[in-house]
């Protein structure tokens, strides 16, 4: 049983505290959960990739009870922060039984985009910073993994279905202001009309 409790709250505190976004599963059972095949089984943020907010991001995650790992070298005290370029990802792992253990993966460089602009591309829900539909399409469209591509693409259908809803209400709202204003005008000339006859 994944301790779901547990990674809501650890991401709540991170995207409040530090820049940073929830994203990959448990972002997106929060937001489009009808895009999953499968429930979330960790965490996934995406990092702004400045030492200062990485730096802070490895302190909370261990002061929580989190051994943090950097490709299954453990991040400890005096751990040299160059190393952590081109390797993409930290892991945070806490153990909690009788649950199966947190994982909490921090992304901080995300191939081919700038973590700036995708970080630009979040909403909020439930206490959380997360990606939003614009944000997990373009982060998506960088994965390999079939399933990731086939959540893009439900999310690009889900993305088409909201535009051509707004464009709907758009068109209905246009057509039912012109009935009033035309409405408002006859009401006028009636009452002009009567007044000259008088």
């Amino acid at each position: 049983m994944t301790p779901y409790i547990e990674l809501k709250r650890m991401a709540a505190e991170l995207t409040k505290r530090f820049d940073c976004a929830l994203f990959g599963s448990l972002g997106l059972a929060l937001t489009y959960p009808e895009v999953l095949d499968n429930p979330p089984g960790d965490a996934d943020l995406v990092a702004g990739n400045e030492q200062k907010n990485l730096k802070g991001i490895i302190q909370f995650l261990q002061a929580n009870g989190y051994t943090v790992y950097s490709w299954e070298e453990p991040v400890t005290e005096g751990f040299d922060m160059e190393i952590l370029k081109g390797r993409f990802y930290i892991r945070g792992i806490k153990h909690i039984p009788p649950y199966k253990p947190a994982i909490i993966d921090v992304t901080y460089e995300l191939k081919g985009i700038d973590n700036r602009q995708i970080l630009r591309m979040t909403t909020k829900k439930k206490g959380i910073r997360i990606l939003n539909i614009d944000g997990y399409i373009m982060a998506l469209g960088i994965c390999e993994k079939a399933k990731h591509l086939q959540e893009r693409e439900l999310l690009i259908k889900r993305k088409n279905m909201i535009q051509e809803k707004q464009k709907k209400e758009q068109t209905l709202l246009f057509g039912m202001k012109n009935k009033l204003t035309f409405a408002t005008q006859n009401r006028k000339r009636l009452r002009n009309g009567l007044r000259l006859r008088k």
